[in-house]
C-alpha cells in the first residue's frame, strides 16, 4: 500500500527537545531522525543594501517562533538575523538550510529532498535564483521540490525553472471554497507538471488520496503531530507525509 512511505521533516523538526523551527539545529535533527527530506518555509527580505535575501520563516510575524516582534518584512535582513529562532541560533538563510541538507548528504551518502515552500510574498524570483546558482555548484534538480499554497507564485516559480518540481498545496480554505472539490488543484498541478498535491490533514480521506493517484500524481500530506495523525496518513494510501517528528514517523510507518 505505502511502498517508500516518504517522511518529510516538516520544519526540520517541531516541538523536540525545545530545537527551533526552520533553523539549521532542527533541519540536522531531522535528518538524524530518519527524514526522506527535509520541508522549510521561505520569506524574501532586504538586506541594507537594499539586496533580497531569502530566510526560513513560517509565520508572517515573528512573535511565535523568535524573541523577535512585528511583521517579517517589517525587518531587514540584518535585524533579523539578530533574532534567536531558539536555543540561540540565528534565523538561517536559504543558503545555510542547503549547505546543512548537502552536508548531511555526503556524509550518510543517501539521496534527500529539499522542499522549499514559498511562504511570504515576493519568493518566487528570488528563490528561483538561489536554485540555479546551487545547480552550477552541482546540486541535481532532482533534489528540489517547490510548493506553495500560493498558486500564482507557483506559476511564476515553474516559469522561471521549469525542470524543478513543483508541488501544489491545498489548505482548508482552498479545499471548502472549491465545493469540496480537488479538481480545480489536478487542474493546475497538470498545467504546471506538479508532481504531487499536498492536501490537509484535516480533510484526507482515502478517496482523495485515490483521486490524486488516479491524476497521475503523488499526494504527501501535512501534518503529522501525533502518532494518531501519522497512522491516519499512512492508512490513507498517501505517498508520504509532513511530520513535526520525522522519528515518530518513522517508527510508526515502519511498525
Amino acid at each position: 500500500m505505502n511502498q517508500g512511505f516518504f517522511i518529510f521533516g516538516h520544519r526540520g523538526t517541531i516541538n523536540v527537545e525545545g530545537i527551533g523551527e526552520n533553523t539549521v539545529a532542527s533541519i540536522t535533527r531531522g535528518l538524524q531522525d530518519g527524514a526522506d527530506g527535509i520541508e522549510f518555509d521561505t520569506y524574501a527580505v532586504r538586506d541594507r543594501h537594499d539586496q533580497v535575501q531569502v530566510v526560513l520563516m513560517h509565520d508572517d510575524t515573528l512573535d511565535r517562533t523568535t524573541n523577535g516582534q512585528g511583521l517579517v518584512i517589517s525587518k531587514t535582513y540584518e535585524e533579523l538575523r539578530e533574532l534567536d529562532a531558539g536555543q540561540g541560533e540565528p534565523i538561517p538563510t536559504v543558503e545555510e538550510a542547503l549547505l546543512a541538507m548537502r552536508g548531511f548528504k555526503q556524509i550518510a551518502n543517501q539521496p534527500i529532498t529539499s522542499n522549499i515552500e514559498l511562504k511570504g510574498p515576493a519568493t518566487a524570483a528570488p528563490v528561483a535564483t538561489i536554485l540555479e546558482r546551487c545547480l552550477d555548484d552541482g546540486w541535481q534538480w532532482q533534489d528540489f521540490l517547490v510548493s506553495s499554497f500560493d498558486h500564482r507564485q507557483l506559476k511564476q516559480f515553474h516559469q522561471l525553472m521549469p525542470d524543478i518540481a513543483t508541488a501544489v498545496l491545498i489548505d482548508d480554505w482552498q479545499f471548502l471554497r472549491s465545493r469540496r472539490s480537488i479538481n480545480s488543484a489536478i487542474k493546475l498541478a497538470h498545467n504546471l507538471g506538479s508532481i504531487a498535491i499536498n492536501p490537509g490533514l484535516g480533510f484526507l480521506s482515502p478517496s482523495l488520496i485515490d483521486q490524486i493517484h488516479t491524476a497521475d500524481l503523488k499526494a504527501y500530506v501535512w501534518t503529522g503531530a501525533t502518532e494518531a495523525d501519522i497512522r491516519k496518513v499512512y492508512e490513507s494510501g498517501a505517498d508520504g507525509i509532513f511530520a513535526n517528528d520525522p522519528a515518530l514517523a518513522r517508527k510508526v510507518s515502519e511498525s
